[in-house]
């Protein structure tokens, strides 16, 4: 056997190769070999040097070794469970197990010395096998690490589906079978932020059910089955989202007492009036508003339509407030055509019960806080939504109607335009037009309760536009009227721009015509560099009839001097 001082590291398949060949017997030999530990052997620089002639001196002696299993295979099914996950180990431990029979029966004068070497080392084996499989990762940790790993490096699903095949040939403990195995073991155990509940609405009586195949109104047509596409409803629960967002992300300071200027939604009268009465309670009372949003798109190719509510946090910063794993759903809706006035205020029901339970205050741990629980108070405040939407959701009168205006009462009225005509709203100080608020909603809602018929054509409405109840009212800081914000896409964009644009480039005999400078016009606005996050930069201004909503809008931003 080899003395200490000439002892190479084992980190190094060459000092490995060398001690083996220099091994006196076989018992030095296998000792050697089973005190590497088989990670040890995987040195890339060494294992890459295939021109190193002690290389191919390594293949002949696994040769050798594989050539006395095939001789002595007594003691092979003693092996340990851990040695038999790997070809090379299981090998090693039944040439060990031979050389054992034979230094019993031929080497009688080393007998106690090596026996006492096997001991000590098998000991001491076993020690770090112990070790080493009581620190081995269990399958939600290699999920986890396969997880980082296909993001970090962007590989697809059938590639994370090879890999963990490649694991599990190799013998690694613990790796999940596919993707979709990593998915669960990931998910598995972690609370549903989406809760939600599926409602069945009947397109005839608009009643809300749980049975999808007929309507539960004994009374309806639809009792028996559903003549038409029943329009699917799923309402989600509020609180485990708004806790999972206010846990991940801390909300802005207070804002100082300075009123001058106004960058946000915190420095706005309407909020700092919220906050003043709620400090009077509970000086130390954490709020939370919400900014509520609803809209819905038609699709063409399937004849359906998609109606979906949501809600975002004010007090959030800017730049995440509207990511989209920050945003609030309260429900969406699914159905062949728009939900009617009659039957969208069930829509919104649940979710607007709610939100009356969240104004009573709920406890969450914002981020670094050392786990301590803070009561918190949200409420709505406002809602951006476009026209056709405001008079869905606050229950009024459609766009192109009398009082239609969801801020005021004016009436309006229809001007001749070609072959028909139009509604125009055109302020004048004569009449008595009033800033819509609850009290006006009251009042207006007073007078429909008292309504026996319905109104005829051009018939004056004491009710200023208003069909039924709004479920908003019921919330203590929703102002009807007053927290719907401007719709800037339809009044501003695609509504006054627009007709400037008809007047400017259509109206050729007019006097304020521009259209012989149109093509000086095109050529500056083609020259507008837009910002990256334009996802449609507009056509040409020729085709500003064919132009989308946004498409107005970045002209007038982006062309305005």
């Amino acid at each position: 056997m080899m003395d200490k001082e000439e002892e190479i590291p084992l980190h190094s398949a060459k000092g490995l190769v060398r001690r083996l060949k220099n091994a006196n017997n076989r018992l030095s030999r296998n000792t050697d070999v089973f005190s590497l530990h088989f990670e040890s052997t995987k040195d890339l620089q060494t294992a890459n040097n295939h021109g190193d002639p002690d290389y191919f001196q390594l293949d002949e002696f696994d040769d050798m070794t594989m050539q006395d299993q095939d001789e002595e295979t007594s003691a092979s099914s003693n092996a340990p469970e851990h040695c038999m996950d790997h070809e090379c180990d299981a090998s090693i431990y039944r040439v060990l197990s031979d050389d054992d029979d034979d230094n019993n029966n031929n080497n009688n004068d080393d007998d106690d010395n090596d026996n006492e070497e096997i001991n000590s080392f098998q000991t001491s084996d076993d020690a770090a096998n112990n070790e080493v499989r009581s620190g081995l990762p269990n399958s939600r940790e290699i999920s986890i690490a396969l997880s980082l790993f296909r993001h970090r490096h962007n590989l697809s699903k059938s590639c994370v589906n090879d890999l963990c095949e490649l694991l599990r040939y190799l013998g690694v403990k613990n790796v999940p079978t596919d993707f979709r195995t990593i998915q669960r073991n990931i998910l598995k155990n972690q609370e549903n932020i989406l809760q939600g509940k599926k409602y069945s609405v009947c397109s005839k009586c608009g009643k809300k059910g749980n049975i999808k195949s007929k309507c539960e109104n004994t009374k309806c047509t639809s009792s028996v089955n559903h003549q038409s596409i029943s329009t699917e409803l799923c309402t989600f629960k509020l609180l485990p989202q708004i806790t999972s967002i206010l846990e991940r992300h801390a909300v802005l300071p207070q804002p100082d007492n300075d009123c001058s200027r106004i960058s946000d939604v915190q420095e706005g009268a309407v909020w700092r009036n919220i906050f003043s009465q709620q400090l009077v309670a509970d000086p130390k009372r954490q709020i939370v508003t919400f900014l509520l949003n609803s809209d819905g798109i038609v699709l063409k190719k399937s004849s359906r339509s998609i109606w979906v509510s949501c809600m975002i946090i004010n007090e959030l910063p800017r730049a995440i407030r509207f990511n989209i794993n920050n945003v609030i759903i309260c429900s969406i809706s699914i159905g062949s055509n728009k939900p009617k006035k009659t039957e969208f205020q069930s829509h919104i029901s649940d979710w607007v019960r709610e939100l009356r339970q969240l104004e009573l205050g709920f406890y969450v741990s914002p981020p670094n806080s050392n786990r301590i629980f803070l009561k918190t108070h949200t409420y709505l405040i406002a809602a951006t939504l476009d026209k056709p939407a405001q008079a869905l959701l606050m229950n009024m009168n459609d766009p192109v109607g009398f009082y239609s205006c969801v801020r005021c009462t004016i009436k309006g009225k229809s001007v001749q335009s070609g072959n028909g005509s139009i509604r125009v709203f055109i302020r004048n100080t004569e009449d008595n037009i009033e800033d819509r608020n609850n009290a006006l909603y009251d009042k207006h809602l007073l007078i429909l309760s008292q309504r026996r018929s319905k109104l005829k054509t051009n018939e004056y409405d004491p009710a200023c536009g208003r069909q039924g109840v709004c479920l908003l009212r019921d919330l203590s800081y929703f102002n009807i009227g007053q927290s719907c914000t401007a719709d800037s896409l339809h009044n501003v964009y695609a509504g006054t721009f627009k007709r400037l644009l008809e007047l400017w480039f259509k109206s050729r005999r007019q006097p304020f015509s521009i259209h012989k400078s149109l093509h000086i016009i095109e050529a500056q606005l083609d020259s507008i560099r837009y910002p990256s996050t334009t996802y449609h930069v507009p056509s040409q201004l020729r085709h500003f009839q064919t132009y989308k909503g946004n498409e107005y809008r970045l002209v007038l931003l982006f062309g305005y001097q």
